[in-house]
């Protein structure tokens, strides 16, 4: 029972790390499917849009 309520912690250390992540402000264009550029891959899978291509729109 230890093991599994380690696990379950664990789990939801890594789920909440992944939830608050920061996107930095580097400038690394990308294009996204709906025609905008985001300065990077960060910042286009925060908005939830696909990766059309590398560079800017």
């Amino acid at each position: 029972m230890k093991y599994l309520y380690a696990i379950i912690f664990l789990m939801a250390i890594f789920i909440w790390n992944e939830a608050t992540a920061v996107c930095t402000t580097q400038w690394d264009p990308v294009c996204g499917k709906d025609g905008k550029t985001y300065s990077n891959l960060c910042w286009l899978n925060e908005a939830g849009v696909g990766l059309d291509h590398e560079g800017e729109c």
